[in-house]
């Protein structure tokens, strides 16, 4: 069962000619609607398969007055001598209506033969008990999803079939286009057989062509009555449908009848839900139905469209009722629309489709409009060049000029029928304070205008005091403020979850939780973040409605689980959050979540080409945030790290910690992003670590004069950290300064360091750290042990003491044999492994040898499988010495 055009008859055809069996077809149209009619159509089609048992007459053609069903009981009792397999085809069955003969085709199932087989092809399910037949495991179902062609089918279709040239990728999008529709695949077949350019043909493939308009008004939209072929027409113009949606613009009330009437006939319909609620028309049917409608009825076009957009607006789905409004042509409805929503849109990220929007309506709506104005300069934000933000300021002050000249002629007027006067003057304000805090400049002179102008809004409930409050925490982030900042989010979090402004929410709450994570406190984070990603969606929403943005609270959680160092699911949350606000303009969370997801997939030892890519990734946010780039570029040495390619020598890294500078008052400084001090600390601790670790394993002399200088730039991250009440970056301060302090023989100072770090980390459980940090800290590590101090947190810490982090590295030679010949270099762990399965030793005794479980050393000897090419152990030995390694 299919709509027309999806190769039912020739898929029977095909079979049927493969098959050969005795096969009985019969070919129905509406004129075979009669019992008499039909039950003598079927005696003549299984004439030849009951041949030559006995020639079967028809009761009827002597005696009328037989009924047909004891006539078919007569001919089902001739077929049980039959004892090889007979195939009734009852091609095109939507054309019967006559209970009857659904009843006689009943009847004939139920009492068939066991060599009685009968195929049905419909374009709507027979009205015949299809639930019984299934639950009796009697019927094989095919349906128009598993006879639409797939893109694989498509490409070898017009290629093998039709002899055409072209990619792979245009017949994946052709075949989304007709969404798998055979017939129009033909069709389009036959169109590029004459062009020149296919991938241009492709693009603009659409139910206007000749051949497809052809087919689908005459087999598909003329085969329905006309209380149907009005409901379509006027339902077109709709991209989704639902019962609402389509009574309120055609003025009907019988609008679920027929949507679920077009379901069961299979009209080139598709459901989107489970619940039955929202459907859409296949592309290509639609594009027939709206060139129809627009042939026939061209006054009526507009007035739909504007019903739709009323319906959109009534259900506050704004970017829905302001694209109805624009096809409506009423540029005063579009006018009257962005001015309600655009603060809501700008709020919630949208700019790019605001200015879509404003790029349409003429020049002069805007420089009449001081609202439309200001939206403009705010949709222009995002644009960061000369030009734009020469743009904005001219749009901004031309708004203050409008807004000035008004104020003299009316004492306080609504400007647009949505904000007066004053809102809008704060709008202004509010604009200047986000344009300069997102270009980095001093923003906290505003925070006094901002309060003020929140003060005024005396209801605290619209979208101005949203924005505000939003912003307000961020200046106070960066002049890292985190009580103000924290109690801020707190008003902006209730107001958005009165509102409903599910996107404000996500991100008020994401800044919460930031803020308790760097403070520590990683179980109270990740509890705000599961609590708000449980919130359910505001009812009435539309399926593409649904909020995508709640998932970016996984960022926080990954970095909370990486912290514990749990990181699989670090690296499940991470990936996921990442995915959900890739095509944002949240570029802080996109950051730090790279940045964390890298950290993850180091320690994960995953494929260097991934963590390359992620690195790459990060490079490339620069545009964002100026140190991206050489903050990627001190994480990839980590990575070379721990690859052995030593690439860091210490003349470099002389040179990079000399170059550590920090004023002394830092501190009282406003940061350019609230993230920028977490962000270069990371990279220049990172550094600090990398310098000490090196010397450690190359057995070189530290010089002092650079020691003294880390020694007192870390004194004063200390200090800092203990100001911001920053905690997560102490711990990592303190683990370094513990880390140097050990490596010059002061064992006292590192382990007094060690001792605080263990005092904040270990009430959160905040194991990363000193794991990273481990292989030089053992001896304070089991000094505290032995004290009778955090047994259980350190007993976690040393937990396969012996990982791959804290393994000398290989020889030079061996390293650049690797390096050479392999694409992702084998892990001083996985070469220490690879040496004992040469060796002979099993999982069991490797995992003893190196005092590591079982599962870690079937994790490394499948990662040596896989950078090997191999597929066991002896294969693996065996490449291992062709190529030097051993």
């Amino acid at each position: 069962t299919a709509s027309a055009g999806y190769g039912k008859t020739a898929v029977i055809s095909e079979w049927a000619f493969i098959k050969k069996e005795k096969v009985a077809w019969i070919s129905l149209d509406e004129t075979d609607d009669d019992p008499h009619q039909f039950y003598s159509y079927l005696l003549e089609a299984l004439k030849p398969c009951l041949q030559p048992f006995e020639i079967i007459q028809d009761p009827l053609s002597s005696c009328p007055s037989v009924s047909v069903s004891n006539s078919l009981a007569g001919l089902l009792n001739c077929m049980t001598k039959i004892d090889q397999p007979i195939y009734l085809v009852l091609d095109d069955y939507h054309s019967i209506k006559n209970p009857v003969i659904h009843g006689l085709l009943t009847f004939m199932i139920d009492h068939a033969p066991d060599c009685l087989h009968v195929i049905i092809s419909t374009r709507t399910d027979p009205v015949i008990p299809l639930d019984r037949f299934r639950v009796q495991n009697r019927l094989q179902e095919i349906r128009q999803k598993e006879l639409g062609f797939t893109n694989e089918e498509v490409y070898g279709f017009l290629t093998r079939i039709m002899g055409l040239r072209l990619s792979a990728s245009d017949a994946a999008e052709l075949a989304d286009r007709t969404e798998g529709w055979i017939a129009g695949v033909y069709v389009a077949g036959l169109y590029m057989a004459t062009c020149e350019d296919t991938s241009e043909f492709i693009s603009g493939f659409s139910g206007n062509h000749a051949y497809i308009m052809g087919y689908m008004v005459k087999e598909v939209f003329y085969m329905q009555p006309q209380t149907i072929r009005d409901f379509l027409l006027e339902s077109s113009v709709l991209e989704i449908l639902s019962e609402s949606l389509c009574n309120s613009i055609t003025n009907r009330t019988d609008s679920k009848a027929l949507l679920e009437k077009l379901v069961a006939q299979n009209h080139f319909i598709v459901q989107l839900d489970d619940q039955q609620q929202w459907y859409r028309y296949h592309h290509l049917y639609r594009d027939v139905l709206r060139k129809l409608l627009q042939q026939q009825f061209p006054d009526r076009v507009p007035e739909l469209f504007h019903r739709t957009s009323l319906w959109y607006e009534k259900k506050h789905l704004w970017n829905e009722a302001i694209e109805y409004a624009f096809r409506s042509k009423n540029t005063d409805r579009v006018i009257h629309l962005i001015e309600r929503y655009a603060i809501t849109a700008l709020k919630e990220g949208e700019r790019f489709t605001l200015r879509k929007w404003l790029d349409k309506l003429p020049e002069q709506s805007i420089t009449t409009n001081p609202l439309l104005s200001i939206i403009h300069a705010w949709a222009l934000m995002n644009d960061r060049t000369a030009a734009s933000d020469k743009l904005l300021q001219q749009r901004l002050d031309h708004a203050e000029k409008l807004l000035s000249e008004r104020s003299k002629n009316v004492s306080e007027p609504d400007v647009s029928g949505t904000y007066t006067i004053a809102q809008i003057q704060d709008l202004i304000i509010l604009l200047r304070a986000i344009f300069s805090f997102e270009r980095g400049k001093p923003s906290s002179a505003f925070i006094k205008k901002l309060k003020k102008s929140l003060h005024k809004q005396s209801d605290g409930r619209n979208t101005i005091s949203s924005s505000t409050l939003y912003l307000i925490a961020h200046i106070q982030l960066r002049t890292v403020d985190l009580n103000a900042a924290y109690s801020t989010l707190d008003d902006a979090i209730s107001l958005a979850k009165t509102q409903k402004y599910s996107n404000l929410l996500v991100f008020n709450t994401y800044l919460k939780a930031w803020i308790l994570y760097q403070r520590g406190k990683y179980h109270q984070a990740f509890k705000i973040c599961r609590a708000t990603m449980k919130l359910p969606e505001p009812a009435g929403q539309v399926l593409k409605h649904r909020n995508m943005f709640s998932d970016a609270l996984q960022i926080i959680q990954g970095a909370v689980y990486l912290e514990w160092n749990q990181l699989e699911k670090a690296d499940q949350c991470l990936n996921s959050g990442l995915n959900s606000i890739k095509h944002s303009t949240e570029s802080g969370m996109i950051i730090h979540g790279m940045i964390r997801l890298i950290f993850v997939r180091l320690a994960l030892r995953k494929k260097t080409r991934e963590i390359k890519e992620l690195i790459t990734q990060l490079e490339l946010t620069g545009e964002f945030y100026a140190g991206a780039i050489s903050l990627a570029a001190t994480i990839q040495r980590v990575l070379f790290s721990r690859l052995g390619e030593h690439s860091l020598s210490l003349a470099a890294s002389r040179e990079l910690l000399s170059a550590i500078k920090f004023q002394p008052d830092y501190f009282n400084h406003e940061l350019s992003y609230y993230q920028d001090y977490d962000w270069r600390l990371t990279e220049q601790l990172i550094i600090i670590g990398l310098y000490f670790k090196h010397c450690h394993q190359k057995k070189q002399t530290l010089d002092k004069t650079l020691t003294r200088h880390v020694i007192q730039f870390l004194t004063l991250q200390l200090k800092g950290t203990q100001q911001w009440d920053l905690k997560r970056l102490m711990i990592d301060v303190l683990l370094t300064m513990a880390m140097v302090y050990e490596l010059t023989d002061e064992a006292d100072k590192a382990f007094t360091y060690l001792e605080e770090a263990l005092d904040l980390a270990a009430p959160e459980g905040a194991l990363r750290g000193f794991i990273e940090h481990r292989s030089l800290l053992i001896r304070p590590l089991k000094k505290m042990i032995t004290l009778g101090r955090y047994i259980d947190f350190i007993g976690k810490i040393l937990e396969d003491e012996k990982s791959e982090h804290d393994v000398s590295p290989p020889s030079p030679e061996t390293e650049d044999l690797i390096q050479f010949l392999l694409i992702d270099p084998l892990t001083t762990r996985e070469l220490e492994v690879l040496r004992l399965i040469a060796t002979g030793f099993s999982n069991r005794k490797i995992a003893a040898k190196l005092f590591i479980s079982t599962n870690t050393v079937k994790y490394h000897v499948a990662h040596i499988y896989d950078k090997l090419a191999v597929h066991n152990r002896t294969q693996a030995a065996n490449k291992a010495k062709e190529l030097g390694i051993l």
